[in-house]
């Protein structure tokens, strides 16, 4: 009868342990104070990308250029700046392909394509609105070639 009731336990506990873990639900004790906090949740990063779109013949900022980073786009400003942020991505691989791309024709000159990696693998991560969440930001200038 005990056996019986040991081997009930184990099992119990062992599928309990399986559902927390796939569940995320997790303690951190790395919160400046002796106590841990329990947590619900999957670790996430906000992945922000900034800077400037200029020429490469005069270095004027280029308006209207399509900034695409994984499923998130945007378009620079008339003074050539962006920002793209992807929201609650993946915090292993934290490597992306961002492309530039001139959409608006001559409208401001016709420019070539960029094709380039943002790497977040060295960026500063600061804490984000919940205990999860994580932020980071890079510049990244680019400088277009016009088409001949």
């Amino acid at each position: 009868m005990k056996k019986g009731r040991n081997l009930i336990f184990r099992c119990y506990n062992s599928i309990l342990i399986f559902l927390l873990g796939v569940l995320g639900y997790s303690c951190d004790k790395d919160n400046g104070s002796d106590n841990p906090v329990c947590l619900y949740g999957v670790p996430y990063a906000k992945y922000t990308v900034q800077g400037k779109v200029t020429s490469e013949a005069n270095s004027q900022p280029i308006p209207g250029i399509k900034v695409g980073m994984g499923a998130a786009s945007a378009s620079t400003a008339n003074d050539g700046s962006y920002s793209i942020t992807i929201d609650k991505a993946e915090v292993e691989n934290p490597v992306y392909p961002i492309a530039f791309e001139d959409v608006d024709g001559a409208a401001n000159g016709e420019f070539t394509s960029s094709n380039l990696t943002a790497d977040f693998k060295n960026a500063a991560f600061t804490p984000g609105g919940n205990a999860w969440e994580r932020k980071a930001t890079i510049e990244m200038n680019v400088k277009l070639k016009p088409k001949k």
